[in-house]
């Protein structure tokens, strides 16, 4: 699981708590690259995911060379990857579980993504929560892109390590 953050330390929590609470039938291995927030969100990964691989970058390099850098940081014996940005919340917890299972060769699996407004203390209750956020999910409008431009975005989605370095 790949996230890479910058400025987001007010929602990070929330995303943080998601990643916690996602059930694997394989060792979910978590890598964190901040693209050096004005302040350091060290403190906040290691109260949500103290076994987190983290790392910070001394300067900004944006978010291209983020995910270059974070990608350096995975472990070698990984065969898929599921990237993450650092605002999305996980509702469900089987989400990356359902997503590395659909994955083969030659695909990219994308996750359903919406707009919807988080309160920033959200993984306080975060069951409760969750489950009132999908109980109204056919309520939300549109996906979430964070942009004006058009295309498809990939906000969450996993693939195979192979085919992101093809």
């Amino acid at each position: 699981m790949v996230l890479t953050t910058w400025e987001k330390n007010l929602c990070l929590p929330n995303v943080l708590e998601s990643i916690k609470k996602q059930q694997t039938s394989f060792p979910l291995e978590v890598y964190i690259f901040d693209d050096c927030s004005s302040t350091d969100p060290e403190p906040i990964v290691n109260t949500f995911l103290p076994e987190a691989n983290y790392k910070r970058s001394n300067k900004r390099v944006g978010g291209r060379q983020s995910r270059a850098e974070a990608i350096k940081m995975v472990s070698p014996d990984i065969d898929i990857l599921f990237f993450m940005s650092s605002e999305i919340i996980l509702l469900e917890e089987n989400i990356i579980e359902e997503a590395c299972k659909k994955v083969e060769l030659g695909t990219v699996v994308n996750i359903a993504v919406k707009d919807v407004p988080i309160d920033p203390v959200f993984y306080k209750k975060f069951d409760e929560n969750a489950k009132r956020c999908l109980n109204r999910w056919d309520t939300y409008k549109g996906i979430y892109s964070g942009s004006t431009r058009a295309g498809n975005w990939l906000f969450a989605f996993a693939q195979t390590k192979k085919d992101f370095y093809n």
